[in-house]
């Protein structure tokens, strides 16, 4: 909390990027699957009787009704074909309760990043956990990630796509990134 005392008493401002779907701004992260299927049992009773583990009971309410799909993803012209059970495609770090959308990320590096976690058992998602808590998807040949400036996705099926917690669109969709769109007082770099 100092932190952000501290950044808002240096007023370090700087401009950052918002990404959209079908025309909706997101700040964090769009989610389809399994991030949805979350969101959607993460009500607000959930929240106030388990807390800080609110997330842990709504993943595995949502992970009993889980389901894979057939996606098409297009990332700046290159194509994609595959099984998924979950996808994101995040503006920034964090989204989700602080999980990271990739290591690199970052709110002003002018692209998205995406990632999709191919269908698998429950146990195998668990082992996965710590790369997605930390961002380190690209370590696994269990998740698809790319990175670019504009994400076309198609499903066989149309599907609900949420957008920082909320309903937004359905696919098919377009997902673009809008470099510099808003002033952000920002925790000045660190020495």
């Amino acid at each position: 909390m100092d932190d952000a005392f501290s950044a808002i008493i240096a007023n370090h401002r700087q401009r950052i990027e918002l990404g959209t779907v079908d025309g909706h701004y997101f700040f964090n992260a769009a989610q389809i699957g399994l991030g949805v299927k979350v969101a959607e049992k993460l009500t607000d009773d959930v929240k106030k009787r388990w807390g800080v583990f609110s997330y842990l009971k709504a993943l595995f309410a949502a992970l009993t009704r889980s389901n894979q799909f057939t996606v098409s993803i297009r990332v700046d012209g290159r194509s994609y074909r595959m099984k998924s059970m979950h996808l994101a495609v995040g503006n920034g770090r964090y989204y989700g309760g602080g999980n990271v959308i990739g290591e690199d990320a970052c709110i002003n590096d002018g692209q998205l990043s995406l990632y999709s976690l191919k269908p698998q058992r429950v146990w195998k998602l668990l082992l996965l956990a710590p790369l997605l808590r930390t961002g380190g998807q690209r370590r696994a040949r269990r998740i698809f990630t790319a990175t670019g400036c504009q994400v076309e996705i198609v499903t066989k099926h149309r599907m609900a796509i949420y957008a920082d917690g909320e309903p937004v669109s359905r696919t098919p969709a377009r997902f673009e990134i809008h470099p510099a769109t808003l002033e952000a007082i920002i925790a000045p770099p660190r020495d």
